[in-house]
């Protein structure tokens, strides 16, 4: 079905963009009420992109990308639409006691899928900050909140994936 768009011919900023505006049509027409975005698929693209790092397959357990040092990152993001503190909180962290991760890479997204904020965390101090357990949910909950960027050992990544976005 064609509406005069050939999307091959769009950047991948301009897809996303596309992806943005649509979904929130869709929300303001009450077609939906939430969405599955591509927010973590683009999280792991982008940061193994911005350092270079392998992707791990879907079956991995306990982290999505590894450096050349062999150091394991697991990848986080959240889309902050509304600026509310639930937006905040990252994907489940699942068997935290097990250390599968060295790292938590993680990355806050604005409503466009423009990079608002980019982090990494060691696995220490994500233990330290002692993420809420949701035993319903078999799951640790994270909330990366801005005073984590002032904790010693945490890395400010913001502008080299703000780099890495600009030339997809």
């Amino acid at each position: 079905m064609s509406h005069g768009l050939d999307l091959k011919d769009l950047s991948i900023k301009a897809l996303l963009d596309l992806q943005a505006d649509t979904l929130s049509e869709l929300r303001q027409r009450g077609v939906i009420r939430t969405s599955n975005k591509p927010t973590g698929d683009l999280a792991e693209f982008l940061i193994c992109k911005a350092f270079n790092w392998c992707m791990s397959n879907n079956s991995q357990n306990g982290f999505d990308a590894k450096c050349t040092d062999g150091i394991r990152y697991q990848i986080k993001a959240r889309q902050i639409i509304n600026k509310s503190r639930s937006e905040r909180q990252l994907s489940a962290i699942r068997r935290i006691e097990d250390a599968n991760f060295d790292y938590i890479a993680a990355v806050l997204f604005n409503s466009d899928y423009s990079i608002h904020r980019a982090a990494i965390i060691p696995y220490q101090v994500i233990v330290d900050r002692n993420p809420y357990y949701s035993a319903h949910d078999n799951k640790h909950i994270f909330y990366l909140t801005d005073d984590v960027w002032d904790i010693d050992g945490v890395q400010d990544v913001t502008s080299r994936l703000i780099e890495a976005l600009n030339i997809l």
